[in-house]
């Protein structure tokens, strides 16, 4: 297993990201206990209630759920299995892949270490399957940095980088992204 170090640049740039979420949530937090707290009705058990429910609520909505923690994530790429929904064709008897308004959907199957954990992801729209393991064969190294978009592969046959925030290609021996300047994880 490889060991990937974050550099210090790129933490910084996800720690500000990330700070306007927390922010958020906490004042949303804030005006539900406000609202229980001065509600003459309401005993303090269902206050207390009130606010577990909201906190999973409010968790759980997509713009909170990834990014109020760092999500970030390595391994080794073991398996991959396309979750892309298949619809029965209009008068006919087969299935065609939805891709055109959804995306692709693939499940990979990384391994960290001793432990195996399923990782989904969604490619763009129209995206080749054909090509999905020219991306990302089995055996390479896949990262993943909270808050961004991009998925970073290593393969030993490395011609450039991606950076991990920006997702431009870079030449091998390049330090710094050319677009954006964040450090290149190599």
């Amino acid at each position: 297993m490889k060991d990937f170090k974050i550099p210090k640049d790129i933490r910084m740039y996800i720690l500000k990201r990330r700070i306007p979420y927390v922010l958020f949530f906490l004042a949303l937090m804030g005006i539900v206990t406000f609202i229980c707290i001065s509600c003459q009705y309401i005993p303090p058990v269902g206050v207390v209630i009130g606010l577990i429910v909201s906190f999973i609520i409010f968790y759980n909505l997509p713009v909170f759920k990834n990014n109020l923690f760092d999500k970030t994530w390595a391994g080794e790429v073991v398996k991959i299995k396309d979750l892309t929904v298949e619809l029965p064709v209009r008068g006919a008897n087969r299935l065609v892949p939805y891709r055109k308004t959804s995306g692709t959907f693939l499940m990979f199957s990384i391994k960290n270490g001793d432990t195996t954990s399923n990782k989904i992801i969604r490619l763009p729209k129209n995206v080749p399957l054909n090509s999905i393991m020219d991306i990302y064969p089995i055996g390479s190294y896949i990262l993943h940095i909270g808050c961004t978009k991009q998925y970073v592969v290593f393969k030993d046959d490395q011609k450039s980088y991606i950076c991990p925030i920006c997702g431009i290609e870079n030449h091998i021996n390049a330090i710094k992204c050319f677009d954006c300047g964040h450090t290149l994880i190599k």
